[in-house]
């Protein structure tokens, strides 16, 4: 029987290997992350859902918001209908984050989340720009399903 103190140790193996695997290290200059995901909702609900999540400040009261545009009346081949932009203030790092919000012409939209580190020395993030997208789309309490599609993994 594995023993209390070695279970530990597992487990915290596991999760700093996976936070490790989502290190970003310059993809984007300095550190950053892509990631799309696909949400069980229509882009004007989820848009107003997010933009009220970040003046409330977000799951960590550290989000800012900044604007949401409206580019429902605006022919665009992306489909994209939204964009909102915010802000991240951390402890040891900032960034600022957009979320391109389309739609799938039906009761579904995808995202496209960017997530950047915006202090010089943030050249990699230990996957914070990742974590930041990730915690901020669950607090949303949507279900969604997504995939990383730059940054978010070691570069250099």
């Amino acid at each position: 029987m594995i023993g209390h103190y070695k279970l530990v140790l597992i487990i915290s193996w596991v999760l700093i290997g996976y936070l490790q695997a989502q290190t970003d290290c310059g993809t984007c200059g300095n550190a950053c992350c892509t990631m799309e995901f696909q949400v069980d909702q229509k882009s004007e609900d989820l848009t107003t859902l997010m933009e009220s999540k970040l003046m409330a400040g977000g799951p960590d009261n550290k989000f800012k918001f900044f604007k949401v545009l409206n580019l429902t009346n605006e022919e665009r081949p992306s489909g994209v209908r939204f964009i909102v932009q915010a802000g991240h203030i951390g402890k040891v790092s900032n960034a600022t984050l957009q979320f391109l919000i389309a739609s799938n012409y039906s009761l579904n939209s995808t995202v496209r989340g960017f997530s950047i580190s915006t202090l010089a020395k943030d050249l990699c993030d230990s996957g914070d720009n990742y974590e930041l997208l990730m915690n901020f789309m669950k607090n949303l309490a949507v279900d969604f399903k997504f995939k990383p599609l730059f940054g978010c993994s070691k570069t250099f």
